[in-house]
């Protein structure tokens, strides 16, 4: 039994320890509006997170949208953040390599880095 299981999959619900695991700094979202961006396996996770612990998710974002849309995921562009209200961004890519290219697309989007998180707490490391 995998904690996150293949994007092509349903996601497992996560007990109350894998997400402190997982997310620790979930409570800290719980009265924000979110965007998540990223729809793989651990956006798919955070996503379900959000929605069993009444996070209200804005939006949740991929670049890869029409694929994951075509896949049958409710998954938007990233386009569409520069027009919403929301407090905060969570990055559910999973990938630090990516960090870089996610900020500068949430830049060219009118977010300002200060709201952009980084949800695994290993990569938070790199941008700090």
């Amino acid at each position: 039994n995998y904690l996150l299981q293949s994007a092509n999959h349903p996601v497992k619900r996560l007990s109350k320890r894998e997400t402190r695991i997982l997310f620790p700094y979930l409570d800290f979202f719980k009265n924000k509006r979110v965007v998540i961006y990223g729809a793989g396996r651990i956006g798919s996770a955070l996503h379900q997170t959000c929605k069993d612990h009444g996070i209200e998710v804005a939006a949740w974002c991929d670049r890869n949208y029409q694929q994951l849309q075509r896949d049958g995921k409710k998954v938007d562009a990233p386009e569409i953040i520069a027009d919403l209200e929301f407090d905060v961004v969570l990055d559910a890519v999973g990938d630090p390599s990516s960090l870089e290219d996610i900020f500068n697309l949430m830049s060219s989007l009118g977010v300002d880095k200060s709201r952009i998180k980084v949800t695994i707490p290993e990569y938070r490391m790199i941008i700090q």
